[in-house]
């Protein structure tokens, strides 16, 4: 986290990582509060930018979007640089997806980043629990063992809030672990005051192809 004393803004770097299909883009576009129809390659990261402020200070956030194909994890640690949050994605419908986070993400999570970093594990997709083939008891356990804050999310027009909520809640977290002075409880709200998105141009890129929900 980077900070200017005269603005009063405090800059945060925040990770998506996890597999392919689990709904990482979804989940950034319900924290933005529109549908991100982003035109990018597999391999390309997308970074998001949103303004926020919380108890009167001016927060900057940026989320990253990156690949979760195999062949693209080696890159994905170039990301990982001098983030301050990282969100681990699983579906909850998926049992392959978690069993990743369990042999790969944690551990690739656990060893980049900034050394304060706070980490994320997000159940995705949670309106398909009769789908679901992910015990919820064990990943909460799983998480509280390494020490990640575990919240169940989805996409869906009701749950968006929850999903803005569950990010909110780790920015004020870190927040208050780099700087206890500041304070900021569960209850404090987040005012989102603008949006600048960085998406890339469709049109100059004929060949790349939608992947909404990766």
């Amino acid at each position: 986290m980077t900070t200017s004393k005269e603005s009063n803004i405090y800059s945060i770097k925040i990770v998506l990582v996890g597999e392919s299909g689990v709904g990482k883009t979804s989940i950034i576009g319900s924290y933005f509060d529109k549908s991100l129809t982003t035109y990018i390659t597999t391999s390309t990261p997308i970074e998001n930018f949103k303004d926020i402020e919380l108890s009167g200070k001016k927060i900057s956030v940026s989320i990253w979007d990156t690949a979760g194909q195999e062949v693209f994890r080696s890159l994905n640690k170039l990301f990982y640089q001098d983030s301050n949050i990282i969100i681990i994605v699983y579906a909850i419908d998926d049992e392959k997806s978690f069993e990743e986070v369990k042999e790969f993400w944690m551990n690739d999570v656990k060893d980049k980043g900034t050394s304060d970093k706070i980490i994320g594990l997000f159940g995705h997709k949670s309106d398909l629990y009769i789908n679901e083939e992910v015990d919820e008891n064990d990943v909460r356990i799983f998480a509280e063992n390494n020490g990640a804050n575990f919240f169940l999310t989805n996409s869906t027009e009701e749950g968006i809030k929850g999903i803005q909520d569950s990010i909110d809640s780790l920015i004020k977290q870190y927040l208050n672990k780099v700087n206890p002075d500041l304070k900021f409880g569960k209850n404090d709200k987040v005012n989102r005051i603008s949006l600048d998105e960085k998406l890339p141009n469709p049109k100059k890129d004929k060949k790349s192809k939608c992947k909404c929900n990766k």
